[in-house]
């Protein structure tokens, strides 16, 4: 996926940065334990 186009979508959604930094984030950790093998 183009990765300018996911921020512009952010931008629309949530013009906060904070919150788009916070968004960005908490996706990244759940995709890591989605990765990750179950215990």
């Amino acid at each position: 996926m183009n990765v300018q186009l996911i921020t512009k979508i952010f931008c629309l959604v949530t013009p906060d940065f904070v919150t788009v930094s916070q968004a960005v984030i908490f996706l990244f950790q759940r995709i890591g334990k989605a990765l990750q093998p179950a215990k």
